[in-house]
């Protein structure tokens, strides 16, 4: 007899039915996300070492980490989202490794900025993130996690992503190109920012506030 249709379920790494429709939101946020990006790397091209920082950066926090978001918030591809979050850590460790090299070959202080500050604990805490996501979250042991430790992995995420922007935009307007273009590098940061803000806090709280009744 001809064997049964294999149904993917929602927890599958492999179904990739969408479980939601992307809200509008959501949407613009993902294309600010591109846009600012590549204006800040077009801005701020230079054939010299240190632009593998910003670019390794900007893989890391604006294409690989929402992109594991977006797979998993409308796949739920949990070995997808795991994937796109590695890259995303070799990537920020990677520039972060990059702009070290680059300080200690012009003899430059470490740590010496609001920028780097912000850096550090960003990529100390991404480390804490990936290494407690693996161990908890590693997507075969995934519907065997607590519903507790999701949600803490899910704040984390927001937390993280807010703080790696943060430090992001600190380092930003020190590039010269990008600050004499300060009037649409603003406009288009803020408007950002806004839909972030909104996502983050509006939506996140309603979301909280529902459990809560």
């Amino acid at each position: 007899p001809p064997s049964p249709p294999i149904i993917s379920s929602p927890h599958s790494p492999t179904s990739l039915s969408p479980q939601t429709v992307p809200p509008p939101l959501f949407s613009i946020f993902i294309v600010l996300t591109i846009i600012s990006s590549l204006l800040f790397l077009f801005l701020s091209f230079s054939q010299t070492f240190f632009y593998y920082h910003p670019l390794l950066m900007i893989l890391s926090f604006n294409f690989f980490m929402p992109l594991g978001v977006f797979f998993q918030r409308m796949y739920r591809a949990h070995y997808t989202h795991f994937v796109c979050l590695i890259a995303s850590w070799l990537c920020c460790a990677t520039g972060f490794l990059a702009i070290w090299m680059n300080k200690n070959m012009q003899n430059k202080s470490h740590i010496a900025t609001w920028h780097s500050w912000f850096g550090v604990a960003v990529f100390l805490y991404f480390c804490f993130q990936i290494c407690a996501a693996t161990w908890f979250l590693y997507p075969r042991w995934y519907k065997q996690s607590s519903l507790e430790i999701r949600q803490q992995h899910r704040s984390g995420g927001r937390i993280l992503l807010s703080l790696a922007w943060i430090a992001s935009f600190l380092g930003w307007y020190k590039v010269k190109p990008v600050r004499e273009a300060i009037p649409l590098v603003r406009w288009v940061y803020m408007a950002w920012v806004l839909v972030w803000g909104y996502l983050l806090i509006v939506q996140g709280g309603k979301r909280v506030l529902k459990k809560m009744a």
